[in-house]
């Protein structure tokens, strides 16, 4: 059996837990499979993407719940009552048929039982309208809540309510609703929450569930006296499950994924740029660690001044297993230095060593390119690369397929290479940064 590959897709992605909880479940299990975050630019992307990596699966959330149902070959029927995809699955690996589900409903469904208080069949506010009020409203309504949904864009409200048979209002009501409703579920982004300010009094033993888990803090929804928070990560962690499920026909333990997003570690502030050879990873690198600040290290740079010679000629004269050797070594030493962006060279994610730093020393940026296009930019560089010149398209196919699985094991987040200005990309990559580190 080969590697799964799993993720979750959004924009920005970078600072979200999912990667946490599935690789958690992923080593429990013991499986042959990895699971990183996924960049989405625009649904051109994320088709180019879903395409050219062989994944099991994705999951999705905010803002592309709703335009992902457009790579789904078949929708399960919540999926398809909802209008919205959270998970796309494949049956089996290398499978192109995809089927869309939306586990949402199981996750708020599991995130207000945890809080022990009744909630079943109370009337409930939706804030928000987009894919993940959608699978908010379900559940709710499929617990026989009365619901009403409120947002800023009314006529989005009024599409949502329409589609699921609820009541509808702009976000200028929530004062009028708050006393009268047992149940509050905001899909708005924290910022947004915070920027209602004080709603007005609610109904004691009101339970309030957000969607966005930036924060343990209470909200200004969730910090009266007398309401009952329940966590977000609860929603995370029933939603994951259920997605889990379809991409590994396994039940993960609910126990243990909870005792996994609330020990999260901080992530490691060194980033290192994995991608096949014309990717742009040494333009890249210096680009990205000036927006951030930073300062930028190239691999195959550093390996050349330490042994005094270029690369070719120490391919040629020493070998491959040399230059791998001392390319982990350069590796090992930079994982004690902050703040840096490494250019890594097209194989460093081969050799196990230098995956092993990769995975537990740097957040690792995969930038993707297809073969046709790595093609395309070798030739138009000169092709002279040592291990890729003179060899068949056969052969070629062939180390670019090890290194893409290669760089599947070791990244963090995977981002398009191809479509967009190295500037644009670099600014793409430097602001999922800025949220995830």
């Amino acid at each position: 059996m080969g590697l799964h590959i799993v993720g979750v897709v959004g924009n920005p992605v970078g600072h979200s837990i999912s990667p946490t909880l599935h690789r958690h479940w992923i080593r429990l299990l013991g499986l042959p499979a990895t699971y990183l975050a996924v960049h989405g630019r625009d649904l051109a992307s994320i088709s180019r993407l879903w395409t050219g990596v062989p994944f099991r699966g994705l999951n999705v959330t905010r803002p592309f719940k709703e335009a992902l149902v457009a790579l789904a070959d078949d929708l399960e029927p919540t999926a398809r009552r909802i209008g919205a995809v959270n998970t796309l699955w494949r049956l089996e690996a290398g499978a192109t048929h995809c089927i869309g589900a939306n586990t949402d409903p199981d996750g708020v469904q599991g995130a207000l039982a945890s809080t022990g208080v009744p909630w079943e069949g109370r009337p409930a506010l939706v804030l928000g309208a987009g894919g993940a009020a959608r699978g908010a409203v379900a559940a709710l309504t499929d617990a026989r809540c009365p619901v009403h949904v409120l947002n800023r864009t009314v006529d989005r409200a009024k599409d949502l309510a329409r589609d699921l048979g609820v009541g509808f209002g702009p976000l200028e009501d929530l004062p009028r609703w708050l006393p009268h409703v047992g149940v509050v579920v905001s899909t708005l982004p924290r910022d947004a929450v915070d920027a209602l300010g004080d709603p007005g009094p609610m109904a004691p033993g009101t339970v309030v569930l957000e969607a966005d888990y930036a924060g343990e803090a209470p909200s200004p929804l969730a910090s009266r006296g007398g309401t009952v928070m329940a966590s977000p990560r609860e929603w995370l962690l029933h939603q994951g499950a259920s997605a889990f499920q379809r991409f590994f026909d396994l039940p993960p333990a609910l126990e243990d994924g909870r005792t996994a997003l609330w020990a999260a570690a901080p992530r490691p502030r060194r980033i290192a740029l994995v991608g096949f050879m014309g990717a742009g990873k040494t333009t890249l690198a210096p680009q990205v660690a000036r927006l951030l600040g930073w300062s930028s290290v190239d691999l195959d740079q550093e390996v050349a001044d330490r042994l005094g010679m270029s690369i070719p000629e120490v391919l040629r004269h020493h070998g491959e297993e040399v230059f791998r050797q001392a390319e982990e070594d350069m590796l090992r030493s930079l994982a004690h230095r902050d703040r840096i962006v490494v250019a890594c060279g097209g194989g460093t994610p081969l050799r196990p060593g230098s995956r092993a730093v990769l995975r537990g020393a740097f957040w690792t940026v995969w930038v993707f390119v297809t073969l046709p296009g790595a093609r395309e930019r070798l030739v138009r560089d000169g092709g002279e690369r040592p291990l890729w010149k003179d060899e068949s398209p056969a052969v070629q196919e062939a180390l670019w397929t090890a290194r893409r699985d290669a760089c599947a094991q070791v990244s963090d987040l995977l981002v398009d290479g191809e479509g967009v200005s190295p500037e644009m990309l670099a600014q793409e990559i430097a602001d999922e940064a800025r949220v995830a580190l």
